[in-house]
């Protein structure tokens, strides 16, 4: 009960970490799926919220995946695509890796391991990037950042733009002669 509190900060939390899970018929689910959604902001916002539901009533203490570390956790725009190797606990072999609110196509490489490629001809802005894993119950990991930094000018882009400077310069004094 101590390790429970300080991780999820919720007094209900040693209670549903501890119960059974339960059976649900889909007259249940669909009673369940309709007062969701009368009190969700938004469609989205109703069956995250609906799936957490059921994860929570249904599999019992089913332990939660946890992300500790990504490799690598940062690159620069115009960098090459890699791949993203996920390490942390729990994960199942149909868990996926959220990539900024997006399941990915995942390896699973072990219950500890995952990975998937990041394709960087379609990063444009540099910003975090929230990276989870999803089991296949539904449930969620914390939050990981990986940090997309702004490109990186190539060698020959910095010598060339001083000897432009240069230039400039030596035009601009040869001018007020």
């Amino acid at each position: 009960m101590d390790l429970v509190r300080p991780l999820h900060h919720d007094p209900f939390a040693p209670v549903l970490f501890s119960s059974p899970a339960l059976e649900l018929t889909e007259e249940q689910k669909q009673y369940m799926w309709e007062i969701v959604q009368v009190g969700a902001s938004d469609s989205r916002f109703a069956q995250k919220m609906y799936n957490g539901i059921i994860v929570v009533l249904t599999t019992g203490t089913t332990p939660l995946p946890e992300v500790t570390s990504l490799s690598p956790n940062t690159a620069a725009l115009g960098s090459e695509s890699f791949t993203i190797h996920v390490t942390g606990k729990n994960f199942d072999p149909e868990a996926k890796i959220v990539w900024n609110g997006a399941l990915e196509p995942t390896t699973f490489v072990s219950p500890t391991e995952l990975t998937t490629g990041v394709n960087m001809g379609t990063a444009e802005v540099a910003m975090p990037i929230p990276v989870q894993v999803q089991n296949e119950n539904g449930s969620l990991s914390n939050t990981q950042i990986f940090e997309l930094t702004p490109a990186v000018p190539a060698a020959q882009d910095v010598i060339k733009n001083l000897g432009e400077q240069n230039k400039s310069a030596h035009s601009q004094s040869q001018a007020k002669k």
